[in-house]
């Protein structure tokens, strides 16, 4: 009980992951709301079901996912240079340029950043030349 606790907390540990599980469920359950319910359940006859088939047709369902992504994109650029004409605007936007992000360094925290705020710059007196003397 406790190994099962144990696995399901680490799948629900963040949203990917709980999205995945959420995806692959939706798509067992496909399977098993057609006729192949009496392989799925039956312990005997599904070894080759779940060892074979079961992720082919997660990759097949997976490929299927990728290729209604790409088809969106793809009618979403057409609907976006169909705008920019109808405005008398050129089909493609100009690239825009490269951003180059400033490095973040860490902070010092505790003890280590209160010792840095306290550190004073010694400054040495400058010695009069012959010259600056009234």
């Amino acid at each position: 009980m406790c190994k099962q606790d144990r696995i399901s907390q680490w799948v629900g540990s963040n949203d990917i992951r709980r999205d995945q599980l959420r995806w692959i469920y939706d798509v067992i359950k496909i399977m098993y709301d057609s006729p192949l319910r009496g392989l799925l359940i039956n312990e005997e006859e599904n070894a080759k079901l779940i060892e074979e088939v079961i992720p082919m047709f997660l990759a097949y369902q997976a490929v299927k996912r990728l290729m209604d992504i790409d088809r969106k994109k793809k009618i979403d650029r057409e609907n976006k240079i169909d705008k920019r004409l109808r405005r008398g605007l050129p089909a493609e936007e100009p690239e825009p340029e490269p951003v180059e992000e400033e490095e973040i360094k860490p902070t010092k925290k505790g003890a280590q950043a209160s010792a840095a705020k306290k550190k004073v710059e010694v400054v040495e007196e400058i010695v009069p030349r012959p010259t600056d003397e009234d």
